[in-house]
C-alpha cells in the first residue's frame, strides 16, 4: 500500500513539474489529467434528456438505451449533452444509458445511468392521512389525495426521500381524476386478495381496503417506523419532490449525536427533505419539534391534513382525529383529538 502511495505521489510530482528547457516549469493543471465525472440525467421531456458532467463532454462512440430506444440526435451543450430520442419513453418504465464519454484532452469515462420513463401526465396529488402505529387489526397506511388528475405511473412513494430511505414503492400507470384518494399499505397479510388496483377500485380484499379508493400494498413490507420517520412522494424514483411529511416525538435533547433525532439515518432523511425544500424548519437547522408528533395518534386515530387550508410544509398542516375517526378513502373529519 505504501509503496502505491509513493508511485502515485512521484506520478503527481512529474505530471505537474515537468520541465521544458528554456521555458521554465511546464506545469499541468490537474483537472486535465483526470476523465469527465458524471453529474446528474434529467429528463426534459418525453424524447429529450439531459446528461451533465463536470467539463465539456462528448460521446466516444455511440451511447445505449435498454430496452433498446433509438437516439435520434446527440448535441452536446456546454458542460451538458442532450439526447433528443426518436420515440417517447414509456411512462414509468426503468430504462439504463450505457456510454462512454471523454473531454478535449482524450480523458474517458463509461458510465451507466438508469432512469425512468418520462410522464407528462403527472396529476397533482398530496399527502392527505396517515397512521404509524398500527394494529393488526388496523395496519399502517397513507393516503393520497388527488387534486387535478393525470396519471401515476412511475410516482414512487418512499419512508425516507429520494436520497436516504428504507422502504419504497413506485406506481403503475393508472389514470386517476380529482377527488380520487389512493391508499397506500405498509404492512400487508400477503394475502391473494391483497391486489394493485388499476382496473377498479373494488379489485382488493385486504385488511382496510376501500371500495371508494384504489389499493396498493408494499409486497413483504412490515410497516413504518412508529414515532420517527419521513414519508415523502416524488415524480419518479429519481424524480422531483412533489409533497412529504416528518414525523417525531424525540426533542433536541434527546441525543447530542444527530440533532435529536436518534439516528444518523432519521437525522440524513431530515436534512435531505429540508435541503428539497420539502420541510421548512423553524430555526436554523431542522429539529424534531419541527415535525409532526404522532404520540398522541393510533391505529384508528390517524394523523390528518387540514384539507382546506394551505399548505406550510410545517407541522401546522397536520392534526389528529378522536378514537376511531380515521376516514381512509373518504373527506378528512375535521374533529382533532384532545387527551
Amino acid at each position: 500500500m505504501k509503496k502505491d502511495f509513493n508511485f502515485l505521489c512521484l506520478l503527481l510530482l512529474f505530471t505537474a513539474c515537468a520541465c521544458t528547457p528554456g521555458n521554465g516549469p511546464n506545469i499541468t493543471v490537474l483537472e486535465e489529467i483526470f476523465p469527465p465525472v458524471f453529474l446528474s440525467l434529467d429528463q426534459e421531456s418525453e424524447d429529450l434528456i439531459r446528461l451533465t458532467f463536470d467539463k465539456e463532454t462528448e460521446f466516444a462512440q455511440p451511447p445505449r438505451i435498454t430496452p433498446e430506444m433509438e437516439i435520434e440526435k446527440i448535441l452536446p451543450q456546454d458542460n451538458s449533452i442532450l439526447l433528443y430520442l426518436s420515440s417517447s419513453q414509456e411512462p414509468g418504465k426503468e430504462y439504463i444509458l450505457q456510454g462512454t464519454v471523454k473531454d478535449k484532452r482524450g480523458n474517458r469515462m463509461q458510465f451507466l445511468a438508469p432512469f425512468y420513463g418520462f410522464n407528462s401526465k403527472l396529476p397533482n396529488i398530496i399527502l392527505n392521512e396517515f397512521t404509524t402505529l398500527g394494529s393488526t387489526t388496523h395496519p399502517d397506511v397513507t393516503e393520497l389525495k388527488i387534486t387535478e388528475g393525470g396519471n401515476l405511473a412511475g410516482l414512487t412513494l418512499f419512508e425516507g426521500t429520494r436520497d436516504i430511505y428504507s422502504l419504497r414503492f413506485s406506481f403503475p400507470s393508472l389514470e386517476v381524476e380529482a377527488g380520487d384518494y389512493i391508499l397506500f399499505h405498509w404492512k400487508p397479510q400477503g394475502i391473494e386478495t391483497e391486489i394493485d388496483e388499476t382496473v377498479s377500485k373494488e379489485q382488493s380484499e385486504g385488511i382496510d381496503s376501500c371500495s371508494e379508493a384504489w389499493d396498493f400494498w408494499l409486497k413483504g413490507g412490515s410497516g413504518l417506523p412508529g414515532n420517527n420517520g419521513v414519508i415523502s412522494l416524488y415524480s419518479s424514483p429519481s424524480g422531483t419532490l412533489l409533497d412529504a411529511v416528518i414525523y417525531s416525538n424525540r426533542t433536541s435533547d434527546s441525543d447530542t449525536s444527530y440533532l435529536g433525532f436518534g439516528s444518523k439515518e432519521m437525522m440524513n432523511k431530515a436534512l435531505s427533505l429540508v435541503e428539497q425544500g420539502g420541510w421548512i424548519a423553524a430555526g436554523e437547522r431542522i429539529a424534531p419539534e419541527d415535525a409532526v408528533n404522532p404520540s398522541s395518534s393510533t391505529a384508528t386515530r390517524s394523523i390528518c391534513r387540514w384539507e382546506e387550508q394551505e399548505d406550510t410544509n410545517t407541522a401546522l398542516d397536520w392534526y389528529i382525529v378522536p378514537t376511531g375517526k380515521y376516514s381512509f378513502g373518504k373527506e378528512n373529519s375535521t374533529e382533532v383529538y384532545s387527551p
